[in-house]
């Protein structure tokens, strides 16, 4: 998996005077997600002849199933990730004494990413597949940390050169591997899949029945002529670093006497967009129907306030970057990719851990659920699993309320 040296590498840049003695890897029995195995590295040293020992975080390449590899890799996502820990994280977190990410220690951009151990400085994850308004507001703040973290490595940068953008310099770390127009594409096909998978669940919920044939036009026609030109750079409002898979499972929290830290993992599904989408497809995932329309335009300005003082500390102005109005135009403009993104993610990310470890080890149930016919497993687990049930029908009623 890893070797002696690259351990040795991994301690040498967490503490260089210490002497290597062993290493161990640990797998997690859980699964954490479909895109990469987590394993917990403990390395084992003498510091000044005293023995000590300390844990890493380490991700690598998933091999489950030939099916499963063979998505991933045509994906790219894993490597996509390493190259955006390696070649940008590690320079937007040196903008703020705030962590918003892990400190990243090695990576091969292959096979393996070796991260700081989050639980050992004493984050977690919290119970549930979603984030409460308190632990929301604290991921926010660090979204907005993260954007303008963005910001500020743009702006060092056009100081030389004006028209600087992210994009042009770093483009595969900014691959889009959600949505493809090419009908080959494991996520073209995914995406026909989770489409039919929605307008099924929508047709046996007789609160939603009767808007199943214009919601199902005007949906279809969303994701075959918006969706790929939504998806990309916009040319309107200024784009930033976005992590566009901010659920439960990629966010960790940290208590302290005055504050709730957040930790913000994984980084695969990276785009380079305006923040408003980061912000509205944080918040179609994590809140409730009631709880989002009740806290909508609160959480949003929550959010604006972050990202000004954010920028203020690198005296860069709001207003320069964008203005409280196109703010409020960006949130309308991004609204219907947003709650279409959320849903999508939602019919696997929230799914139980019995369906999770079948759809990783049984190539079969991994290729029905995928490519085939997820309608069948997401009509299933809603029937034995309620939470997924409350979920997936919150997000189905703002499907229909925005596309009727």
């Amino acid at each position: 998996m890893i070797s002696k040296e690259e351990c040795e590498k991994v301690l040498n840049a967490y503490n260089n005077k210490t002497n290597f003695e062993k290493y161990t890897i640990t797998k997690f029995n859980s699964v954490l997600g479909f895109l990469g195995d987590h394993s917990l590295l403990k390395i084992y040293y003498s510091e000044c002849n005293i023995k000590k020992n300390t844990t890493f975080f380490l991700k690598t390449f998933p091999k489950p199933s030939k099916e499963h590899v063979d998505y991933i890799k045509k994906l790219g996502v894993f490597q996509k990730e390493a190259l955006l820990y390696s070649n940008l994280i590690h320079h937007f977190q040196t903008y703020f004494d705030e962590a918003f990410s892990p400190k990243m220690y090695l990576t091969d951009n292959k096979e393996f990413i070796i991260l700081e151990d989050l639980n050992r400085l004493g984050y977690e994850n919290i119970p549930g597949k979603s984030l409460d308004l308190n632990h929301l507001e604290a991921a926010l703040k660090s979204l907005a940390y993260l954007h303008a973290s963005s910001i500020i490595f743009e702006e060092k940068r056009r100081e030389l050169n004006e028209n600087y953008q992210l994009i042009d310099e770093f483009y595969d770390e900014f691959k889009e591997v959600s949505f493809s127009p090419n009908e080959e594409h494991p996520r073209n096909k995914l995406s026909k899949n989770i489409l039919k998978a929605v307008l099924d669940c929508i047709e046996t919920m007789p609160e939603f029945k009767i808007y199943k044939q214009q919601t199902s036009k005007n949906l279809i026609e969303f994701i075959e002529k918006d969706v790929y030109e939504l998806i990309k750079p916009s040319k309107r409002f200024r784009n930033t670093i976005t992590h566009c898979d901010l659920w439960s499972n990629n966010a960790m929290f940290r208590k302290t006497k005055n504050n709730l830290d957040c930790i913000l993992v994984d980084f695969q599904f990276a785009r380079y967009i305006p923040s408003v989408y980061d912000v509205l497809l944080t918040m179609y995932l994590n809140l409730s129907y009631k709880d989002l329309n009740d806290n909508f335009k609160r959480l949003l300005d929550f959010y604006y306030e972050c990202l000004k003082r954010s920028l203020e500390k690198h005296e860069i102005e709001i207003k320069m970057i964008i203005s409280y109005p196109e703010f409020w135009e960006c949130v309308d403009f991004y609204k219907r990719l947003a709650i279409v993104e959320a849903t999508w993610f939602g019919t696997i990310a929230f799914i139980g851990d019995d369906l999770g470890q079948k759809i990783s080890l049984d190539e079969d149930i991994f290729r029905e659920f995928y490519y085939f016919n997820r309608s069948k497993h997401l009509l299933e687990e809603m029937k034995r699993n309620e939470e997924y049930k409350v979920k997936i029908t919150d997000l189905l009623r703002h499907i229909v309320i925005l596309f009727k």
